[in-house]
């Protein structure tokens, strides 16, 4: 007889298939579950930033703008060796060492740590310009966000001062120097023609015979050509004796200045001592911590007092052998000036002995010329001198008006931006 069909849970066996499948299903999700709780466990949470970076912006212009005169084309070539030497100066001792200088910096604890703070900051600052741009950019890392600010702000501000504001004392020192020479020239132009006017008025210039003409121009050429030398040497007796004067005012700077403890440790990183000293000042600075551990808090017991009286006198040693550095340090800078000095000094001599020379000379030609028994001779070197003068006044206001105007344009490097603490 046909059977019939029954429902698929009435079926025998079914029933026992479909609660193993479930129970199987929830052992499953539950391994699943479990797993994946047991994973997120091992997994490590995200790092943390290593260090906080701040940044100072410059601009450097592709070329220089001027006030007069045409403007300055674009040189790829030159725009970029100025790149890499503002680079390469920000790098240099000549402006870290003055950053490091600052006590603010001098005393951070990320600086003192340091063995050799110039080299470690050249190593970890970068300078680098975004997008081939005119922008340059200072970048600098410290674990404190304020340090890295400070130390940033610090090189930045070294590099206006040693860099930029140099290069612009420089030019205003040299368009000082100008107007004076200029203004000497103007009354040397202003007696020339005076005295002119006066012997023309006294003497005639008429010559006695062709001969005395004849000799009288053969005089004054070579008279016009001995004072043209002149005229270029006072200059450079002019620029000798003003950087004599400066560095007499540096020495004499010099003398009051104590060199700080940076530049002896770079100064004396050599110094077998000094190294030495060092290192039994940290050694003697963990010996008497191990003391202190082995006693009660504010003991003083006999192994304390010996371990101090011992890093006391370590540390005069080490003091006196830093005073011992800076003394040298001062005798060597001053040493350097003075050689400076007896060569400026030489220089000036033997302008001045080829100076005297060249007047001895042309005092013997006048002479020559008074003998011919005429006056126009020194009228018409007057003349002659005059007219030097006049073309040397000339090119003296170009040169001027030139600097005047580089001295008003704007500055071809610039602080855009220094570096700032991150807003909360």
């Amino acid at each position: 007889m046909p059977q019939k069909h029954l429902p698929r849970e009435l079926v025998p066996g079914t029933t026992g298939i479909r609660i193993a499948g479930l129970l199987l299903g929830i052992l499953l999700f539950a391994g699943t579950a479990w797993g994946a709780e047991e994973q997120t466990q091992k997994t490590p949470p995200p790092q943390a930033e290593p260090g906080s970076t701040a940044k100072a912006y410059f601009r450097v212009s592709m070329v220089s703008e001027k006030i007069l005169g045409p403007q300055e084309q674009y040189d790829e070539k030159a725009f970029e060796i100025l790149k890499n030497t503002l680079r390469c100066l920000l790098t240099t001792r000549w402006v870290l060492v003055p950053a490091l200088r600052d006590p603010e910096i001098n005393q951070l604890p990320i600086v003192k740590r340091q063995k050799d703070a110039v080299e470690w900051l050249k190593e970890n600052l970068s300078v680098t310009y975004p997008g081939n741009a005119e922008v340059m950019e200072m970048a600098f890392t410290a674990p404190e966000a304020k340090d890295a600010v400070a130390i940033v702000n610090a090189v930045a501000d070294a590099f206006q001062r040693e860099v930029v504001e140099v290069e612009l004392q420089e030019r205003r020192e040299r368009f000082d120097e100008l107007d004076r020479v200029y203004n000497d020239a103007e009354q040397k132009v202003r007696r020339l023609r005076s005295n002119l006017r006066n012997l023309a008025e006294r003497f005639g210039l008429a010559v006695d015979t062709e001969s005395n003409l004849l000799r009288q121009r053969l005089l004054l050429e070579e008279l016009t050509a001995l004072n043209r030398q002149l005229t270029p040497m006072d200059l450079q007796l002019t620029q000798i004796r003003v950087d004599l004067a400066s560095q007499k005012a540096v020495r004499e700077a010099e003398t009051t200045v104590v060199p700080m403890e940076i530049e002896c440790l770079d100064y004396g990183r050599n110094d077998p001592l000094l190294r030495r000293l060092a290192e039994e000042i940290a050694l003697q600075k963990m010996l008497q911590e191990d003391v202190k551990s082995s006693v009660a808090p504010g003991s003083n017991t006999p192994e304390t007092r010996k371990s101090t009286a011992s890093l006391g006198r370590i540390q005069r040693q080490y003091a006196e052998r830093i005073a011992h550095l800076q003394d040298k340090i001062k005798q060597k800078k001053l040493q350097e000036i003075d050689l400076k000095i007896k060569q400026l000094e030489a220089s000036i001599d033997q302008l001045e002995a080829c100076r005297a020379r060249f007047e001895k000379e042309i005092q013997q030609i006048r002479e020559q010329a008074e003998q011919l028994g005429t006056t126009s001779i020194e009228v018409e070197m007057y003349r002659s001198d005059l007219k030097n003068q006049l073309k040397t006044l000339q090119n003296l206001a170009a040169e001027r008006d030139r600097l005047r105007a580089e001295l008003r344009a704007p500055s071809r490097i610039m602080l855009l931006e220094k570096a700032e603490l991150p807003t909360e």
